[in-house]
């Protein structure tokens, strides 16, 4: 009885249960995201990688906006930023080395996001190494999108 209380759960008026065994097997058959209307939630869940280019380095930063940080050092060599740099990926390891290993291990609808200047040339990388593998977002525009998708992205992602 226990086992059966760890694959199952129960909201508060006994409504939905979610039966692990039930969502493995509607994976197969609905993936990805329908939702079965049996009266279990199916919830499968899909990764969808990314690789973030500052400075044609693969990094991950949080916090505020580069409009932000920007602001902050022209306002004062002294202020502190809202940015936070959480990961940097080391020179070895590219925007294409990250593609690579997107592409192995079968990780699709993975996005590359040019974080201001200076990013172009480490973000055709990456699309040479997994040609339509990868949206591409940060600095695109209707003027330059279908350059972005003739360099292999699968999707552009246009922004302001």
């Amino acid at each position: 009885h226990h086992g059966e209380d760890d694959n199952n759960v129960r909201s508060s008026q006994g409504r939905l249960r979610l039966s692990l065994l039930h969502l493995s097997r509607q994976r197969s058959r609905h993936w990805p995201g329908e939702i079965e209307r049996s009266g279990y939630l199916a919830m499968p869940t899909h990764f969808r990688p990314c690789i973030d280019l500052h400075n044609g380095s693969v990094k991950q930063i949080v916090g505020g906006t580069l409009t932000d940080d920007t602001h902050n050092s022209q306002q004062s060599a002294s202020a502190s930023s809202s940015l936070k740099t959480n990961f940097v990926a080391p020179p070895e390891q590219d925007a294409a080395h990250f593609a690579r290993i997107y592409r192995r291990d079968g990780l699709v609808g993975g996005h590359l996001i040019k974080l201001g200047p200076n990013n172009d040339a480490a973000a055709v990388s990456a699309l040479e190494a997994w040609p339509h593998g990868l949206q591409v977002g940060g600095g695109v525009t209707d003027v330059n999108a279908l350059q972005w998708l003739e360099k292999g992205a699968s999707k552009v992602i246009v922004t302001s």
